[in-house]
């Protein structure tokens, strides 16, 4: 018996080979077989690199970009009339379009409520001051202006989110700053309520609020590059332990490129700084960098050289709880310079970022191009 199992066992095992199987077979006491099959999976195919799509935009980007309704928004600069333009970068066709504004010079660009929305003045006076600046509502499949809001005064920053768009604003008087504003506005009716920075007074008028941002509940600002969130529930200002050059925020937390305040942020030495809305808690999560985007549940952070003398671009992945690098780290060459900046301009504060569908997008002010990179 024992040798009539063992003969069983051996043919079991070929016609499991046969079929392509792996079967693991034993004989246990009194002759009797047990099998136990395991499975070989094949390794799962890598995933195909990021495609690079480059895109001239024929004037330097000089402001954030956002990546919204299935394009890239940026303001350009030209570089021969220093007139400013809101540009549209197709994600599917590559088509690059200036949105027609007429006389009025479009500053700041934000997306949300279906709608693009940029804030600019129709008629900057010639000390470069503007008394109306205004809001824009723009359709973003035709590009026209469906609705407008004159705010006034000179526009600082715009964002949207939490029920409504969000300007900063800031006015002089015989050419001295006046305590800065900020403005919520109504998507839908366009009406404006304001909040004056005053309670931010310290040495001088509170300056300003800029740049902005928005997440759970409170609008989020660097006046003086110091952490502020304007807490929407009791229109109450509160000042944390931060401070900062730029920031972003999500469904979880603000992305703050910054540093503690005992030391002075710059394009020079900035971190990844994450702020939990809940807590207020501010957490260095992150190594230096350039910019940082947070969308859809994900979180990148770019890194450059200082002067653009190695022109690579550091792409990494974040953890959006943690915020530490995940995932191999995405390098891509910018475009040799198209423009020579004097006074200083360092590389890294030519180079802008934002992400969304699965696609980032950078845009380097000196070679005059945007860069999309994906799938990611």
């Amino acid at each position: 018996m024992v040798r009539r199992s063992w003969l069983w066992a051996i043919a079991g095992a070929a016609l499991a080979l046969t079929v392509g199987a792996v079967v693991l077979v034993r004989v246990g006491p009194f002759g009797a077989v047990t099998t136990t099959p395991t499975s070989r999976t094949p390794p799962s195919p890598s995933p195909p690199p990021p495609v690079i799509t480059r895109f001239d935009l024929g004037a330097i980007p000089i402001r954030s970009v956002v990546a919204a309704e299935g394009a890239l928004w940026t303001v350009v600069e030209s570089r021969t009339t220093e007139r400013v333009f809101l540009v549209r970068v197709d994600s599917n066709t590559g088509a690059v379009r200036r949105v027609p504004f007429g006389r009025a010079q479009p500053l700041w660009v934000a997306a949300g409520f279906g709608a693009i929305w940029a804030a600019g003045c129709p008629h900057e006076e010639p000390n470069g001051s503007c008394p109306d600046g205004t809001v824009y509502r723009l359709d973003p499949t035709d590009l026209r202006i469906s609705a407008r809001a004159r705010v006034g005064g000179n526009m600082q920053s715009l964002a949207a989110g939490e029920g409504a768009v969000w300007v900063g604003q800031l006015t002089y008087v015989n050419n001295v700053p006046q305590p800065g504003y900020l403005f919520r506005v109504d998507p839908e009716t366009l009406a404006l309520h304001r909040y004056s920075l005053e309670p931010l007074r310290r040495r001088g008028p509170p300056c300003c609020a800029v740049p902005l941002t928005t997440a759970q509940g409170a609008v989020w600002m660097l006046p003086g590059q110091r952490l502020v969130r304007l807490n929407l529930a009791s229109g109450r200002f509160v000042r944390l332990r931060a401070s900062g050059i730029d920031l972003v925020g999500d469904e979880d937390a603000v992305w703050l490129l910054g540093d503690r305040p005992q030391r002075h942020p710059s394009f020079l030495h900035s971190k990844i700084l994450r702020i939990d809305p809940a807590t207020n808690s501010v957490s260095d999560v992150g190594p230096e960098a350039t910019a940082v985007a947070a969308r859809d549940g994900e979180v990148w952070m770019l890194k450059t050289s200082l002067d653009g003398s190695d022109r690579t671009l550091l792409l990494q992945r974040l953890d959006p709880g943690t915020g530490h690098p995940t995932g191999p780290p995405l390098t891509v060459e910018a475009g040799p310079p198209k423009v020579n900046f004097e006074g200083g301009i360092f590389f890294s504060s030519l180079v802008h970022l934002a992400y969304a569908e699965g696609a980032l997008w950078v845009t380097v002010g000196d070679s005059l191009e945007a860069i999309r990179i994906a799938p990611l």
